[in-house]
């Protein structure tokens, strides 16, 4: 994860998901007061907006097809009063 300066501020890998799962949050000053849901993990972001790198191995050709099951059961939610999530 890196801010809007392109400073990295956060790292979620093959060593720090659990069973395979990472749940986190991330927020900055600007994000309005919440309770962090239980069993996720928190990110300060030294600015509102940032981005997230997604950055697969490629052993073998085979493995492709793991790689894009992986990257399409990635989700983002907002979790702020209002937020329209699907």
């Amino acid at each position: 994860m890196v801010d809007d300066r392109t400073d990295t501020f956060g790292y979620v890998g093959h060593d720090t998901a659990r069973g395979g799962v990472s749940k986190f949050v991330v927020y900055s000053d600007v994000t309005p007061a919440f309770d962090v849901p239980e069993g996720l993990s928190t990110f300060k972001s030294p600015s509102p907006t940032g981005l997230f790198l997604l950055r697969y191995l490629v052993r073998t050709p085979d493995s492709i097809d793991r790689i894009d099951e992986a990257r399409q059961r990635i989700r983002v939610w907002e979790i702020w009063p209002g937020a329209k999530n699907s």
